[in-house]
């Protein structure tokens, strides 16, 4: 379905209550967005308004965001702003939004467009604020103003701040106006201005240094302060390493303060402690000019040039390079009695994390050498296996224990059983046995267990399972039993066991997993619906599902769904998928018998190649509510229409159009948006990253347009949103107008049959003669009608639902005979810079210029070329592999750029883009999967510069 690959309800990637104060800065989710997805890299205002869109203010433009698409607001094309630095925005009471810049005063965004307001005389405007009762105010470089009625007057009784660069100002919960200006603080109440610092003491607070809260007013300056009460108190904020004056200050609901600094980062602050988000990888992320706080409780922070970034929660806490670890690689994990996580890496040595403390142990004899397995002794001490041996820790000193008689070994695996046996799996000694600090010699057939070792495990039964390259041996005190390819095994590389909570012993191969029950082994592959075949490791969880790590990240399986696929039933395992979109900085997760691990309060601790992956499956957010849906806009012929009007459209064919968003910016990729035309869709369609929907030459009836967003926070829960609208029969099939052509035939008969009575066999010929005549002109209109149907009334070209028809078609006939079938989805680039620049006039001949030259360069027989949609064209291709369908492409890429089309924008002629998709209909799968394939590929075209072919 299409919430397969996301958490069900029990990971929520974010709260609506706020972000985890539990969890460092840097382990929060972080999306990134950089020009040209927002106007510019250094975001210096923004707003999230009531209807949810994020609005981006930058040092060149503003914009309108959701998340995929950006409404963009600049001098060059918008005569209502008059200076590209957005300083700040403001939503008042009646939905406006107030825009002040840098050198071009104020303007409001206001029934869809931008207006500029001359009645603000001051042409910087720092920032923007509502006093109790919803009165704008603003601070600008002409002391401080405040609406009334339509325009602004300065604030009485500060006279003395008229010509002052006011840098920011602020209301408190009780009316009071904090003012700063010229480096001093100022109060206004009851009319009246007064210092609230002593003479000569001067302040910088940046333009969002003033921050409300609970307490009262927050002013963030070389120090804190806070107003309440009438009184101005210096607060220790508990951030001693905080050097770089406060650009920025927001509060999430949890209480915790994130500060925006000059250069030190993103801090925050709760419970008296602090905690700082500064990234080697990321030096921009030291100076955070703007911070939101959003109605989800996730933080959206804008940079002096590293652009605009989200941060919220995830399914997974990570622990990494981030976090401390000089080598992020974990090889090893084990936890401890009292609590504590070690993590043995690659090359770093051990670590060891406990109560969200995570530190290196000293240990140079580790240093270059892997930590592959880890143990606890009987005596609290913990046992290291590494590629130069074996090591015991305790109290605090690592030493070196050579096993007698064996030499130096590369252990690769440890496990104590409940005997007191610390089996030693070493890849250059194969098994071994220490009881007491001495060497117990195994027993003689053991020694068949070599080369290749991965992983031990001793289930509830007491049985040692050991697995190795050459099959899985489960040894039960007396006897040693192998399992390999000819007893059922997919593959005799074994990595890990997990038990069951029934002792089923489920083992993960690089072709399956494979299920023990009573020396009988079946084996779920990708074919019963797993994700990933190529099983690492795996760990049961306390809630009856076996959690499976792989080269694609973590699928989480109810045991009961697998037991049942298992047992015969049909339907197809529910797996859900933890990726980079959960948390994971890395899909890699490492294999063997160390690397999955239950904990004894129940979390899931996983080691990657980028550290530590933590999953609590227990933790249950609150439900977010729904994402709202809206529909911007609607064209029929390429006019925007009032949704008013849609109840009784004119008649004859109709092009239709929609343009909506889902608004959950922060989410915005990973939301599955589809679209529904009532009757003419039987099934819901895919959008992709795309905005619009298209219907061409819709005939006259009863339409209802819908849309739908699949939370990725909830299973089968959606937000749906529908229009419907009529499209008016023309006069002539009406029920009247079909009444009167019955009764003129009815009469045009009895005239004939009287005309035959008096004219006999010669009028009875001359009529039979005419009637051949008109019976021949219907049919022949009637053809013509058929082709209108489902042709493009513009190109001439297939229309879209002639294509949904052909495609239906040549999927059976492929899938009949397993032939391949290709589709190519041709964009025309930059076309609305086109149109827009040319007019409606060019653009068309533009759209018939490539639509013929497609349809004469692929006119054979089944092949078809339509129009999708816009400046979309689709070319359907039975029998091309996907190599002939690329090279169709780039030969309709390389010839419509031969047609010399001048593109107005800098000289450049018109090029296309095309995606490029090949199925193979016998394999399974539906038509849609191949139209969503070519258009993804279609936009990784556009993404990657456009005037290029790309392939599925």
């Amino acid at each position: 379905m299409v919430l397969a690959g996301k958490l069900a309800a029990l990971l929520l990637s974010a709260p609506v209550a706020a972000l985890d104060p539990d969890r460092l800065p840097s382990q929060f989710q972080r999306t990134v967005w950089r020009a040209p997805a927002i106007p510019h890299d250094s975001v210096s205002a923004l707003l999230e308004d009531r209807d949810g869109y994020l609005w981006v203010g930058t040092v060149e433009g503003l914009a309108r965001f959701d998340g995929i698409r950006s409404e963009l607001f600049h001098p060059d094309h918008t005569a209502g702003l008059r200076h590209p630095w957005i300083r700040d925005l403001l939503e008042d009471l009646e939905g406006r939004i107030w825009i002040g810049t840098l050198g071009g005063g104020l303007s409001v965004w206001q029934d869809g467009s931008v207006h500029a307001v001359p009645e603000l005389p001051a042409q910087l405007v720092h920032r923007l604020a509502l006093d109790p009762a919803g009165r704008l105010h603003a601070a600008t470089n002409r002391g401080v103003w405040r609406r009334s009625g339509s325009g602004f007057e300065p604030l009485p009784g500060a006279e003395a701040l008229a010509e002052s660069l006011i840098v920011t100002l602020g209301f408190d919960a009780a009316g009071d106006l904090l003012i700063h200006a010229e480096d001093r603080l100022y109060v206004w109440r009851s009319g009246r201005l007064e210092a609230l610092l002593p003479e000569g003491t001067r302040i910088h607070v940046g333009t969002r240094g003033m921050l409300r809260g609970e307490e009262g007013l927050w002013i963030f300056g070389e120090k804190a302060w806070l107003y309440r009460a009438g009184r101005l108190e210096e607060r220790e904020l508990g951030a001693g390493e905080l050097t770089r004056r406060v650009w920025s200050a927001a509060r999430d609901r949890e209480g915790a303060l994130w500060l925006g600094t000059d250069g030190d980062g993103l801090y925050r602050l709760h419970r008296g402690k602090s905690a700082v988000l500064r990234e080697r990888r990321e030096p921009e992320m030291d100076y955070v000019w703007s911070l939101l706080v959003d109605r989800r409780g996730q933080l959206w922070v804008g940079t002096n040039g590293g652009g605009l970034r989200v941060l919220r929660d995830s399914a997974v806490l990570p622990w990494g390079e981030s976090e401390g670890m000089a080598d992020a690689f974990v090889r090893a994990l084990l936890e401890t009695s009292d609590g504590t996580v070690y993590l043995g890496t690659q090359l770093g040595g051990l670590y060891a994390l406990k109560d969200g403390d995570l530190r290196r142990i000293p240990a140079p004899i580790l240093e270059g050498s892997s930590v592959l397995a880890l143990e606890s002794g009987s005596g609290g001490e913990l046992w290291i296996g590494s590629g130069i041996g074996l090591h015991r820790l305790r109290d605090g000193v690592l030493e070196v224990q050579p096993v007698p008689g064996l030499g130096r070994l590369s252990v690769g695996a440890l496990r104590r059983t409940r005997d007191g046996t610390l089996w030693i799996l070493a890849w250059n000694g194969g098994l071994s046995a220490v009881r007491d600090g001495r060497v117990v010699e195994p027993p003689p057939v053991l020694r068949v267990v070599r080369a290749g070792l991965s992983a031990l495990f001793e289930a509830r039964d007491g049985a040692l399972w050991i697995a190795t390259q050459h099959g899985a041996y489960r040894w039960d005190g007396a006897r040693l039993r192998r399992y390999g390819v000819e007893h059922g095994l997919p593959t005799e590389a074994v990595a890990s066991f997990a038990e069951g909570p029934t002792g089923t012993i489920w083992i993960a191969t690089g072709r399956g997993l494979v299920r023990w029950r009573d020396e009988r082994i079946d084996v779920l592959t990708r074919a019963d619906g797993l994700l990933d075949g190529r099983i690492k490791t795996l760990v049961v969880d306390g809630d009856g599902h076996l959690w499976l790590g792989s080269y694609r990240g973590l699928q989480r399986l109810p045991l009961a769904a697998a037991e049942a696929r298992l047992a015969g039933s049909k339907a197809g395992l529910p797996v859900t998928q933890i990726g980079l979109a959960e948390g994971l900085r890395h899909l890699e997760i490492n294999g063997g018998g160390h690397t999955a691990v239950l904990a004894r309060d129940g979390r899931l601790l996983f080691a990657t190649r980028a550290g530590l992956a933590e999953i609590d499956p227990r933790f249950v957010l609150p439900p977010r509510g729904p994402i709202p849906l809206r529909i911007e806009a609607v064209e029929v012929d390429g006019q925007p229409v009032a949704r008013d009007a849609l109840h009784a459209l004119g008649a004859g064919p109709r092009n239709l159009r929609f343009r909506f968003a889902a608004l959950d910016p922060a989410r915005a990729q990973e939301l599955v948006i589809e679209q529904r035309l009532e009757p003419i869709d039987r099934e819901w369609q895919p959008v992709g990253e795309r905005r619009t929907a298209e219907y061409p030459r819709l005939a006259a009836g009863d339409y209802r347009f819908r849309l739908r967003v699949a939370d990725p926070e909830g299973e089968n829960r959606f937000s749906e949103l529908s229009l419907g609208f009529r499209i008016a029969r023309h006069w002539s099939s009406t029920p009247w107008a079909y009444g009167g052509y019955a009764a003129a035939a009815a009469f045009a008969f009895l005239l004939a049959l009287r005309w035959r009575l008096r004219a006999l066999e010669a009028r009875q010929r001359e009529l039979e003669r005419l009637v051949g005549e008109r019976t021949a002109e219907v049919e022949a209109a009637n053809r013509r009608l058929l082709q209108l149907s489902r042709e493009d009334a513009l190109t001439g070209v297939a229309n879209r639902r002639r294509l949904d028809e052909t495609l239906a078609e040549e999927w059976a006939r492929a899938a009949r005979h397993d032939r391949p079938l290709s589709l190519i989805l041709v964009d025309v680039d930059r076309f609305k810079a086109f149109n827009d620049l040319l007019g409606h006039p060019a653009g068309d001949q533009c759209l018939r210029r490539v639509g013929e030259l497609l349809a004469g360069l692929h006119a054979r027989a089944g092949e078809t070329v339509a129009r999708y949609g816009g400046e979309e064209f689709a070319i359907l291709l039975p029998d091309y592999e996907q190599g002939e369908a690329m090279r169709a492409a780039e030969r309709i890429r390389a010839m419509v750029a031969g047609l010399r089309i001048r593109h107005p924008e800098s000289g450049r002629t018109v090029t296309v883009s095309a995606g490029v998709a090949t199925a193979r209909p016998a394999r399974g799968g539906q038509p849609s999967d191949l139209v969503a394939e070519a258009d993804r590929a279609l936009y990784r075209a556009k993404a990657e510069g456009r005037d290029r072919v790309a392939a599925a």
